[in-house]
């Protein structure tokens, strides 16, 4: 049979248990079969949205440390063991700062800076509380719009840009180093060919001298032989 409710008196039916239409972006699930009035609240989860951007927040923050730990080289920083001189690292680093001055929709909150969102001297971010519980308090909505509407997906997308296991900035630049790797190797073992070849020229050259030198000696002492006859007759 159908699934009946009375919302503030209104009579509603269904061919579902699943009631959507009643009340704006509200769905309601009729469970079981009762007489008396239940009592729905709605209101805005102010606590788990901000618990929701802080992970956002903290997440944020551990990638912006390993981009940092990488870019702050000292005098005496080993720049062979580090990635500060990738160019793919300073594009991510800006890229990622690009997330907090987008703007995302036309509302009041189009910002992370509008929900409190503030970035510090080393480009970590924190939440400013006031501000975050005031754009609630005035555009509950705008926080959905705000990522729903762009903001996560363009997260998405600078994401896949440079973690992509196939087309993404930092795996095309392991592909091209590891092919760099196998040019120089290749060069190598070239060069090693040749120098082989040339040590081997060497070796002749010197043991054709030595039998030259060899040979002019046995010359110089048969002559020298052949003079001291003649003196002797």
């Amino acid at each position: 049979s159908n699934a009946h409710v009375k919302v503030d008196g209104l009579d509603i039916e269904r061919r579902s248990n699943t009631i959507e239409g009643v009340l704006p972006g509200v769905t309601l699930t009729a469970q079981k079969l009762t007489t008396a009035p239940e009592s729905l609240v709605i209101a805005d989860d102010t606590v788990s949205t901000k618990g929701a951007l802080q992970k956002v927040v903290d997440a944020y923050n551990e990638v912006i440390r390993s981009v940092q730990g990488e870019l702050d080289l000292e005098a005496d920083t080993d720049r062979a063991k580090t990635l500060g001189g990738e160019p793919a690292i300073r594009s991510l680093q800006a890229r990622m700062q690009g997330l907090l001055v987008r703007e995302v929709g036309s509302g009041d909150i189009r910002t992370l800076a509008d929900l409190g969102v503030r970035s510090a001297r080393d480009g970590s971010l924190s939440i400013d509380a006031a501000t975050f519980d005031r754009a609630i308090a005035r555009d509950p909505s705008g926080v959905d719009e705000l990522f729903d509407g762009g903001l996560a997906s363009f997260a998405s997308t600078v994401a896949d840009a440079f973690a992509d296991s196939t087309s993404g900035a930092f795996a095309l630049r392991s592909k091209g180093l590891a092919a760099e790797k196998l040019r120089i190797d290749h060069r190598i073992e070239v060069l090693e060919a040749r120098a082989e070849r040339y040590r081997d020229l060497l070796i002749a050259r010197f043991t054709a001298m030595e039998q030259l030198i060899s040979s002019s000696r046995a010359i110089g002492n048969f002559l020298t032989s052949q003079e001291n006859n003649k003196v002797k007759e």
